[in-house]
């Protein structure tokens, strides 16, 4: 019984590949190759790096600085290179120090949670910007059930 359907996947195969664009074909001029780099991690409020973050989201959030003291943080950073590929895995090698300007399609978003208040805000460098300029995309703020601020 697998013989038999090994065949028919055999056979859809062969028929398929015709159907594919000869390489010949093709225009390398508009092919790009992207890679996306991470890179995340957690502090607790009181390690050293934490001053400067709260620097940075107060820089770049304005209206909406870190409002809780304690608990911990999560920042996560998003490296968007095209074409430029070890620029981008060189960059990654930590979150921090935060730039105070990026590449185009970078995003850096942070969370800030203590007990059950969470805090979150997220960054992004807009497609097509050579200024590097970071754009908030989003901020929430959720008090929890207990209404910590």
């Amino acid at each position: 019984m697998t013989r038999p359907l090994l065949r028919r996947l055999t056979h859809c195969a062969l028929v398929l590949v015709p159907l594919a664009v000869p390489a010949h074909s093709m225009d390398a001029t508009h092919l790009r190759t992207e890679v996306r780099v991470e890179h995340a991690m957690t502090l607790d409020a009181v390690a050293k790096e934490v001053p400067a973050l709260r620097e940075w989201v107060t820089v770049h959030a304005p209206g909406h600085p870190p409002r809780l003291v304690q608990g911990q943080w999560r920042l996560q950073r998003t490296m968007a290179s095209v074409d430029a590929a070890h620029t981008a895995m060189a960059d990654a090698s930590s979150p921090l120090p935060l730039p105070d300007s990026g590449r185009a399609g970078e995003q850096i978003s942070t969370a800030h949670a203590s007990g059950e208040a969470v805090e979150s805000w997220a960054f992004r460098v807009p497609h097509g910007d050579s200024s590097g300029r970071w754009d908030l995309m989003r901020y929430d703020f959720n008090a929890g059930a207990g209404g910590q601020r």
